[in-house]
């Protein structure tokens, strides 16, 4: 479960995701400029935008929630601008992101 004040960030480009642990908190430290052991969750998502992986850490170590969406994307649910490294989303934003949307049908459009 997510703690009510986790601060909550999202790396805005896609990451290879054959990376674990070291990578990731390389990205946070150089990308993202923060640390990540800060407590704060950081969201990052692959290629395809199928999968997703968030970086924390707690009293006892580093940690990954990693989920893959089958019939899902991850694509739209939020807004990310080109122009910062990561944006900062609150844990109802977090709950949209790991239910995904769903993919439109072949010649189907969402709006």
């Amino acid at each position: 479960m997510i703690a009510v004040k986790a601060r909550i960030f999202v790396a805005t480009k896609t990451v290879d995701f054959r990376g674990s642990f070291d990578r990731l908190g390389g990205i946070v430290r150089e990308r993202l400029q923060d640390d990540p052991r800060s407590g704060a969750f950081f969201v990052f998502f692959n290629r395809a935008g199928n999968k997703i992986k968030i970086l924390f850490a707690d009293q006892t170590g580093d940690c990954i929630l990693y989920k893959r969406l089958d019939a899902c994307t991850y694509r739209g649910i939020i807004d990310l601008d080109p122009d910062k490294e990561s944006i900062e989303i609150d844990g109802r934003q977090l709950r949209a992101v790991l239910a995904g949307v769903p993919k439109p049908r072949r010649g189907q459009r969402i709006h």
